[in-house]
């Protein structure tokens, strides 16, 4: 075997354990932060607090983050309300992007088979699927990579 071909998928092993092992990193140095940060928070109300100034580090203030959403039975209504306030041009015809791209992956290998069925090899069969799919307004890219199954 080609001695470039060995040094290359050697280092490509490395680097993903690499990236492992800083991602397991980056996950422990969120928790502690996490941790830190409700401390500070508890230690500032306890003090009586919503910023202080700490040489050496900065301004540090309290904040507080509001996450609104509409559940499902409620939307109708909303969507009357957004339409009422002006805001209509928010709503749209959708499809959540995954489920569309599980579809569109789904759908592909039905055309496939169909094709393949009807005579035509699959490669060919694949790419008139992918046309017929790019004519009525589905985009897509092909990514290459490698698999790796630890020895």
């Amino acid at each position: 075997m080609n001695q470039r071909l060995t040094d290359l998928a050697r280092q490509y092993r490395e680097l993903r354990a690499k990236k492992e092992f800083q991602a397991d990193v980056l996950k422990a140095i969120s928790a502690d932060l996490s941790t830190s940060e409700s401390e500070l928070l508890e230690a500032m109300v306890e003090e009586g607090v919503n910023s202080l100034r700490i040489d050496g580090v900065g301004l540090l203030s309290m904040k507080v983050t509001n996450y609104l959403s509409v559940n499902v039975a409620n939307k109708p209504a909303f969507f009357e309300y957004l339409q009422e306030s002006g805001n209509g041009g928010l709503l749209k015809l959708d499809v959540n992007p995954k489920t569309l791209t599980a579809f569109l992956s789904e759908h592909l290998k039905a055309l496939t088979k169909d094709y393949v069925d009807s005579g035509m090899d699959e490669i060919d069969a694949r790419n008139k699927a992918l046309d017929g799919l790019k004519s009525k307004g589905a985009s897509y890219f092909s990514e290459r990579g490698i698999s790796l199954r630890q020895a």
